[in-house]
């Protein structure tokens, strides 16, 4: 007789996603996954982007994209619905075409805007 040492096998509680010991608790984290897709022939960039893991201490209320091109000293800022993981920045001309561009997205809620996510294009 061939005895088999019983496993019980043992549950692992669902994790809870906290901020890193650096960020404040009440904003939220930075958004996931941020992709720039730039169109040449279109003369857009294109972004898309998941919802933080972490929301703060409130539900987010929309989202902040900063962009300017390396050349400019000031960013475009503009705000994006909640709702919209996507955004498109349309090149002002066509000389815009041989420039680089910054690009930061941030959460925002009631506590204010969260962690940068940062990207060039």
């Amino acid at each position: 007789i061939s005895m088999t040492p019983s496993i019980t096998p043992t549950q692992t509680p669902t994790p809870t996603v906290t901020p890193s010991p650096t960020q404040d608790a009440s904003i939220p984290g930075a958004v996931q996954g941020l992709v720039v897709d730039r169109d040449d022939l279109a003369l857009t960039v294109n972004l898309s982007w998941s919802a933080p893991l972490f929301n703060g201490a409130s539900d987010l209320i929309y989202y902040v994209i900063e962009y300017k091109k390396t050349t400019d000293s000031s960013y475009v800022i503009q705000n994006n619905s909640v709702s919209d993981l996507n955004f498109s920045i349309d090149f002002s001309n066509p000389d815009d075409l041989s420039a680089t561009w910054m690009i930061n997205v941030r959460a925002n809620n009631s506590n204010g805007d969260g962690i940068r996510t940062s990207a060039t294009a």
